[in-house]
């Protein structure tokens, strides 16, 4: 099996970003799942999902974000658990 490149990485970032700028939610979702794969720290993936689903004023944003937390608290990273900005809810 042949490992991705950084230069791949990269490029996934810019189509993620670029969904999100055209308001493409599920093009973006399904570009996050796939960079998901490339992230160690198991909280990171489920804070960038509330972040891309605050972009879409998704409610879902929150739970992801409780999630990250929680996982950042297990893991003693206590400083990352405490620091996170809760957005408002979305209307």
């Amino acid at each position: 099996m042949r490992l991705p490149t950084n230069r791949s990485y990269t490029l996934a970032w810019f189509k993620l970003a670029n969904f999100v700028n055209r308001g493409e939610k599920e093009r973006a979702l399904n570009v996050l799942k796939l960079l998901m794969h490339s992230i160690q720290d198991e909280a990171v993936p489920y804070q960038l999902e509330g972040d891309l689903l605050l972009a879409f004023d998704d409610n879902a944003a929150l739970d992801r974000y409780h999630v990250a937390a929680n996982l950042h608290k297990i893991t003693g990273k206590t400083t990352k658990a405490t620091s996170f900005h809760y957005p408002t809810p979305c209307s």
